[in-house]
């Protein structure tokens, strides 16, 4: 591997982690609403115990 496919190899890296951040939160976004709904359930498990 030469330095220039180094170079060529970071370049890739970064712009494939820059995609992957804005999926990220495209999928953080519904993961979260799924932690929230998941949260909410819960709420109302603990209130059917009391």
């Amino acid at each position: 591997m030469t330095p220039a496919d180094a170079d060529k190899a970071m370049e890739t890296g970064k712009e494939a982690m820059e995609e992957g951040k804005e999926g990220m939160m495209e999928e953080g976004k519904k993961t979260m609403e799924k932690g929230k709904e998941a949260m909410e359930e819960g709420k109302k498990a603990v209130e059917g115990m009391k």
